[in-house]
């Protein structure tokens, strides 16, 4: 049964999908699995989250959502909160989805406690079953940090594209899409300079920022990592380049001309900005 409230939870199914753009990865994992997994790391996410490693995707979402008070928002991924405090802060109206509900716990206590009690609902499910339910054109923006990467094969990808095509406002609708990247296939002496500065520059930020806690956020790190590498038959993401996730979009529906994208935080990210 499904119960969707604001600030509680709605246990959904999962949509199984099959591969075709980017390399077919095989068989979807359980999506029980990979609840259990966010759920058990929460809590390091959420450390994260304190210790600003975020900042570097939080203020682009920010920016590039530019979100208006009375707006709907759907948080795509919505993790511990960090881009949706930010969009009730501009008086939105935010879904946050996430397959974890441990997530989701954490991102009600951080609205809340920033008095926006009325302004959200969290949803705990499979993007593409939970989009399903939305209506056509009625939502005004779509934001997804670091969470598309996470989708197994290019048909979930997919399916999860258009059925955010399809609820987004016709003329007003906007998709804003945030994904880490890996850019050491990269070739040339250039190119690996300017990866390099950009490390530096990155995790020089991410230190500065928590500046007599360098020892923490670098166990914190460690334990995530491990937790990573410990999980890889729950969860294991995958990076887009810049033409392969322009073209996947454009299968789903929106406008090659429409299409924005920006590398950012050091090399690190990408970030794709589309209007319906």
């Amino acid at each position: 049964m499904e119960r969707v409230t604001k600030g509680q939870n709605s246990p959904i199914t999962a949509q199984k999908g099959g591969g075709s753009i980017l390399g077919d990865r095989g068989h979807l994992k359980s999506p029980v699995l990979k609840s259990q997994f966010w759920d058990r790391n929460a809590h390091l996410y959420e450390r994260l989250t304190k210790m600003r490693f975020r900042d570097a995707l939080v203020p682009m979402g920010v920016q590039l959502t530019n979100v208006f008070p009375g707006e709907k928002v759907v948080d795509l991924g919505a993790g511990t909160g960090a881009f949706a405090v930010h969009a009730c802060h501009r008086k939105g109206e935010v879904t946050l989805i996430d397959i974890s509900a441990r997530m989701l716990d954490f991102a009600r206590s951080r609205l809340s406690g920033a008095g926006h009690q009325s302004k959200f609902k969290c949803v705990v499910g499979d993007f593409y079953d939970i989009l399903k339910t939305i209506p056509d054109h009625s939502v005004d923006v779509v934001h997804a940090a670091a969470s598309l990467m996470y989708l197994e094969t290019d048909d979930e990808l997919l399916q999860v594209l258009q059925e955010t095509h399809r609820i987004l406002r016709p003329d007003k609708g906007r998709l804003v899409v945030l994904n880490w990247i890996d850019l050491r296939g990269r070739s040339g002496v250039f190119s690996a300079v300017k990866n390099l500065v950009g490390s530096i520059l990155f995790w020089g930020g991410v230190f500065l920022k928590n500046r007599g806690g360098l020892g923490e956020v670098f166990r914190t790190l460690s334990e995530y990592q491990s937790a990573h590498a410990r999980g890889k038959g729950e969860v294991k993401p995958r990076y887009f380049q810049q033409e392969q996730f322009a073209k996947v979009l454009i299968e789903a529906g929106f406008s090659k001309e429409k299409i924005n994208q920006k590398i950012f935080a050091g090399r690190k990210a990408l970030a794709t900005w589309v209007s319906v």
